[in-house]
């Protein structure tokens, strides 16, 4: 048994999706440096995959039409998925509130 990546219910027995995001490491050239760590997350419906691929792809800047292909396409998910099974999770949300803090970083050079 674990809890949803996106919503933290209970699952039990198999997920419905799964993804794994690999560190997030920025670097000059001559240092890297991990900002985010990788990222490994279950889903108890899809409604809760689709949600969280939208969170996710929306902080690089993706949207509308090209965010639906791309998570149907590129990630095999379903639509339309159906409503998510809860609320969004501290966990996951904290997830997101790093890695945009990662991205800002980078972005403005704030290391």
């Amino acid at each position: 048994m674990f809890e949803c990546g996106y919503c933290g219910h209970l699952i039990v027995g198999e997920s419905v999706s799964s993804i794994e995001v690999g560190a997030v490491v920025f670097g000059d050239g001559d240092s890297e440096r991990e900002m985010v760590p990788e990222h490994k997350a279950s889903f108890c419906c899809s409604g809760c995959a689709w949600a969280y691929g939208v969170a996710s792809h929306n902080l690089y800047d993706m949207s509308g039409k090209e965010l639906r292909i791309h998570l149907i396409n590129e990630h095999g998910l379903e639509h339309p998925p159906g409503h998510p099974a809860g609320r969004m999770s501290v966990v996951c949300s904290n997830y997101f509130i790093d890695v945009a803090d990662a991205f800002s970083k980078f972005k403005y050079g704030r290391n």
